[in-house]
């Protein structure tokens, strides 16, 4: 993902739903996408429910990955790597829009 494309902010698409569930322990938090104009309901592990609550209009790509590596102990490409990937998955499956955000130049 280029420079520009870490600026965008996505957002989840109208209708689209998030809700949180526990995984299968106690302490993790899984979330479920739920797609009403497509019936489709969608399982996203935990990593996936942490990005899915910063994806609220308002963080950028980059943002959410350096929060995911706060979190997380992994390398940050590869967690950047991770991130990206699964935002363009998110994207291709109409959950979000990736909207660019204007250069502060």
């Amino acid at each position: 993902m280029s420079n520009n494309r870490l600026d965008s902010v996505p957002t989840l698409l109208a209708g689209v739903l998030v809700q949180e569930v526990n995984g299968s322990d106690a302490e993790s938090k899984e979330a479920l996408v739920i797609l009403p104009s497509k019936n489709q309901v969608k399982v996203v592990n935990e990593v996936g429910a942490f990005i899915l609550r910063l994806i609220d209009g308002q963080h950028t790509v980059r943002q959410i990955i350096e929060s995911v590596y706060s979190a997380y102990a992994a390398p940050l490409e590869q967690i950047e790597e991770d991130v990206v990937a699964f935002l363009e998955q998110l994207a291709a499956k109409g959950v979000i829009t990736l909207r660019e955000e204007p250069s502060s130049e």
